[in-house]
């Protein structure tokens, strides 16, 4: 998990939301062979969970995003709950290798995203099952956290430090990932996970510069369905 110094403001914010989230439906039930025999439980697909928890989000300041990073050959779901006040929280979760046939990483990656989210949240989007029905689950219902070495971040700098990015940097940021296909959530995260902040402007002068040569060399773009938070949700699940 990481965060930005503070989450002061967030943490009040999301209790608030919290207490407005509406029930969440889970419409949704699996069944499958163990050694100890059948299981069943229900569960609440993502789109159920985003729609419990959309308007309440949105209504106290708070933001979900969830893009995907490939590092070293992984693809890696970032889900960060951001607040009006520039406060952030991040969670990462392993989703599959980069080899991995599309629709293996597609239904992997709804999967993660509802399990990343609901943590991320406090939500119980499925029934408890008992420590043995957890036992017996084949290995791909299991999460991994991610532990790989993560880049050394590149501390934002302190005022009267450095000089902040240039407008000749701005505009050039927003142009090169323009031109590579960056979703805004994408740049976001990266920005996030290098120089914790999510806002170009904060940058300095030499984290502009170095943003802006990760960004032409494609640094964490991956072809992925995108699964950011519009009425596809619905038809893809």
């Amino acid at each position: 998990m990481k965060r930005s110094e503070s989450i002061k403001e967030l943490t009040t914010a999301l209790s608030k939301a919290q207490m407005a989230f509406l029930p969440i439906k889970k419409s949704e039930r699996v069944d499958y062979a163990t050694t100890a025999g059948r299981k069943k439980y229900n569960y609440a697909p993502l789109v159920e969970v985003i729609d419990a928890t959309r308007k309440a989000l949105s209504d106290n300041g708070l933001a979900i995003m969830q893009p995907t990073m490939l590092l070293d050959g992984k693809v890696i779901l970032e889900t960060i709950l951001s607040h009006s006040s520039g406060e952030w929280i991040m969670s990462e979760m392993f989703v599959g290798s980069q080899e991995q046939p599309p629709q293996s990483e597609g239904s992997a990656l709804t999967y993660k995203r509802r399990y990343s989210l609901s943590a991320l949240l406090g939500l119980a989007s499925e029934e408890d099952d008992d420590a043995e029905g957890a036992t017996d689950k084949s290995k791909d219902k299991k999460e991994e956290v991610i532990s790989q070495p993560e880049p050394a971040p590149i501390v934002p700098a302190r005022e009267g430090e450095e000089p902040k990015a240039s407008p000749a940097q701005l505009r050039k940021i927003f142009a090169v990932s323009k031109e590579k296909g960056y979703a805004p959530e994408l740049a976001t995260a990266i920005m996030i996970r290098l120089y914790n902040t999510g806002h170009s402007k904060e940058l300095a002068k030499s984290q502009a510069s170095d943003f802006i040569d990760k960004l032409e060399a494609g640094y964490g773009l991956k072809q992925v369905p995108d699964e950011s938070y519009t009425d596809r949700e619905k038809e893809n699940n």
